[in-house]
């Protein structure tokens, strides 16, 4: 078998104590890039772009990218090598040596146990001695006997993460894993309340790509928080069994999951959100109101669906002129008065499965709230909870009246414009909605 051997002596103190240099990348390589973070197909498609590509043009991205990225493309370079183009492989194991790090010559020692291919072999070899010359020792057999596939890059665990759940109750789960080259890789797994897991994957994920995910998705007021791993486990767990009775394919959505992830162990007990007096939160948590929920960013979005709501928008309207006319002042849009009258419909419209399905979102709502440290949300979200828990009727939940008269604002405004609401309800059932 032939073998091959990265030498464990000091690192070059060239390599270690030098950043990269601020990246200059072509207009062709900076297509490549914003490829790259297409997701979930990105780095599928920017491989199948670079092996269309003439073998200049292709070299010349790949050093851009290994000198301007650094050990966050190494997993690009390690598809390439293993991969079906044999043109964009000896690209790639080409081009290693511009890393002239330690990992990268890990790599190539790895690409070599796994390929049989001679010609494969012999860039290995060719570029094994480019690392030697760069003080990198690299120990490569010469005879082409068949290696064993070796295990996949070792992974660790760094970091789980959920969302909260949106309007229509989907959520998302992401784990964050490094690598033994030091190199980040992400699942993420979106599921939904009424379907199940509509969708999953893995790819290298570079920590300053998934700091700029987090930001984009916190300026649509798509928070993250990260929770226990046993707890974003157990979540996949009810999303799964959802499938099961929905019959929404899963398909290989959870492949790399099981695979990295696997159930939550026996027993396993939910985390208890604790109620917090207003006076015992600290000030970096102020209180809020079960009625307040509904104005932080997480909730914009949620609401009845405008179709079912249709049928209540014209009494409505009728009792807010009535409030407005109201001389004595006495009664105001908005307020106690037009709650109650807005009760029965609420009450019709939040029949025992719609009233389960409100109450697991604002459940996965409170621990959202409580693994980001946020008390007064979290407080406010589980006494919502509890009031339902305790048999108190939607329509006498300040809660839900406040989302029923957000949602037939809405379905007014629709209906003025003329829009057919029936062809905006949300299909659980498609994997996609636009």
């Amino acid at each position: 078998m032939g073998s091959a051997r990265v030498s464990k002596g000091k690192k070059p103190r060239s390599t270690a104590a030098t950043a990269p240099p601020p990246a200059h990348y072509s207009p062709e390589t900076q297509e490549l890039r914003a490829l790259l973070r297409r997701v979930p197909d990105g780095f599928q498609a920017t491989l199948n772009a670079l092996a269309a590509r003439p073998v200049d043009s292709r070299e010349r991205s790949l050093i851009e990218l290994a000198k301007g990225m650094g050990k966050e493309i190494l997993p690009l370079f390690r598809a390439a090598g293993l991969g079906k183009s044999q043109e964009l492989a000896l690209s790639a194991l080409k081009v290693l040596p511009v890393f002239g790090t330690r990992a990268a010559g890990e790599l190539l020692h790895e690409v070599y146990e796994k390929i049989t291919d001679p010609e494969r072999r012999q860039k290995v070899r060719e570029s094994a001695l480019a690392f030697q010359a760069k003080g990198i020792q690299i120990t490569i057999g010469t005879d082409t006997t068949p290696a064993s596939p070796s295990d996949l890059a070792r992974l660790t665990l760094r970091e789980t993460s959920i969302s909260a759940p949106d309007g229509v109750g989907s959520r998302s789960i992401a784990a964050r894993f490094q690598d033994h080259y030091g190199v980040w890789h992400a699942i993420l797994v979106m599921w939904n309340d009424r379907a199940g897991v509509k969708d999953g994957f893995m790819r290298p994920f570079s920590r300053r790509e998934w700091e700029e995910r987090v930001a984009n998705m916190a300026q649509r007021g798509l928070r993250h928080a990260v929770c226990p791993p046993d707890y974003a486990r157990w979540s996949i767990e009810q999303a799964r069994a959802l499938n099961e009775i929905t019959r929404f394919p899963v398909g290989q959505s959870l492949k790399d999951w099981d695979r990295l992830m696997g159930p939550p162990p026996a027993g396993y007990v939910l985390p208890v959100v604790p109620v917090v007096d207003d006076e015992d939160l600290e000030e970096d948590s102020p209180a809020v109101h079960p009625a307040e929920l509904l104005f932080l960013e997480e909730l914009v979005s949620w609401g009845f669906e405008v179709a079912d709501v249709a049928p209540h928008v014209r009494p409505w309207l009728r009792e807010m002129m009535r409030l407005r006319a109201d001389v004595d002042g006495a009664a105001q849009e908005g307020g106690p008065e037009m709650r109650q009258f807005l009760a029965p419909a609420v009450n019709q419209l939040l029949d025992e499965t719609q009233l389960n399905l409100f109450r697991g979102r604002l459940e996965d709502l409170a621990r959202f709230y409580h693994f980001r440290g946020e008390a007064g949300p979290a407080s406010a979200a589980q006494r919502v909870v509890n009031l339902i828990s305790g048999g108190t009727p939607a329509g006498e939940i300040d809660f839900f009246a406040i989302l029923m008269e957000r949602t037939l604002y809405q379905a007014a405004e629709l209906m003025r414009r003329g829009s057919d609401l029936e062809e905006l309800r949300y299909r659980p059932l498609r994997r996609y909605q636009y």
